[in-house]
């Protein structure tokens, strides 16, 4: 565990804000509203930022599932009105490759790529703990099997000049709230700064990665939740340098500080998902997660959405709120 006040990346020097291209490639089936005829759809988006991967499938989900129709005399007179509804958790997307993250690495014309070829095995068992872990976690409804297994034969793809790194352990839930995409998405470009500063041995020496792999094919949230206790470290971690506090899922603070406990957040947030619907939790469904039904702009990721510091917002207390103890237990800080 963490000590309140230390953390082993507070003053490395390796330890830094890097934008690497981030792909995400989901299938999900749409139902049309009037008929019932599903189609399958593959969405996907390839941007350095989570704001852009954000907007991208928003674009590409109103487009999908909404309508125009035109009311009025003018040409501008009208709603945006559904057209199809999108289903997630759907065991007919599980199969191979059917969700998956993919990190652009550039290689140094030096040193060659930024994640040398021996460590991309154990890079992505380290994405199976620190993304794959709170993954299940924050999906209620996640569905059981080795679906999850990344093919490291096929793992990278490119060339010397640059190469894509690609793991499968997420489900097409992470669709569920922009807030969802941005956490597993941020995860997954953590996972790569940890193996480029040379910290998966750690991470993997935190906990028993066989553990891992038998909760991730046969999902139990409570044994999910004290593998995320071990990989604390790893998944809530300070700000790196040249960073700033909205480039970290769940950003680590000394308790000294009072700063907001995003790890607190984390707890509550996959409380309050097995406990409520997706749509109580985030007050509305994928639509209005998405603001697919207005002209307007969505918030752009996880601590946009929730707040920080003195700029709470009412989705945080209805977040706090949800995912309560029941009785009196404690927290971890």
């Amino acid at each position: 565990m963490i000590d309140t006040d230390k953390h082993p990346l507070t003053s490395e020097p390796t330890w830094l804000f890097t934008q690497p291209y981030i792909n995400v490639r989901s299938s999900v089936f749409l139902k049309d509203v009037e008929t019932a005829e599903e189609i399958r759809m593959n969405i996907m988006s390839f941007s350095h930022c989570r704001e852009g991967l954000i907007s991208d499938i928003r674009t590409t989900l109103k487009k999908r599932t909404t309508n125009f129709i035109k009311k009025g005399e003018c040409a501008w007179e009208g709603v945006l009105a559904p057209t199809h509804s999108l289903t997630l958790n759907d065991s007919r997307c599980l199969g191979a490759w059917d969700t998956v993250l993919s990190v652009l690495d550039v290689p140094d014309p030096t040193t060659g790529p930024i994640i040398k070829d021996n460590v991309v095995k154990k890079f992505l068992k380290v994405a199976d703990a620190i993304v794959g872990i709170p993954s299940l976690l924050l999906n209620p409804n996640r569905e059981p099997g080795d679906w999850w297994r990344t093919d490291t034969k096929t793992a990278c793809r490119g060339d010397s000049h640059r190469r894509f790194i690609d793991w499968g352990g997420a489900d097409n839930f992470l669709l569920r709230h922009p807030a969802l995409l941005a956490i597993i998405t941020g995860l997954y470009r953590q996972a790569f700064w940890l193996c480029r500063s040379g910290y998966e041995d750690k991470v993997l020496a935190s906990v028993d990665y066989s553990q891992v792999e038998k909760v991730l094919t046969k999902p139990t949230w409570k044994e999910a939740l004290e593998l995320a206790e071990q990989l604390k470290t790893w998944i809530s971690v300070p700000v790196p340098q040249r960073g700033s506090v909205g480039n970290v899922s769940f950003p680590w603070y000394p308790r000294a500080s009072k700063q907001v406990s995003y790890w607190q957040r984390f707890i509550r947030l996959q409380r309050a998902l097995h406990r409520h619907s997706a749509d109580e939790v985030f007050a509305g469904d994928i639509f209005e997660s998405w603001a697919l039904l207005n002209k307007g702009s969505q918030f752009s990721g996880a601590i946009s959405f929730w707040g920080e510091a003195k700029r709470l917002t009412p989705a945080h207390k209805r977040l706090m709120e949800l995912g309560k103890p029941k009785e009196k237990t404690s927290e971890s800080k």
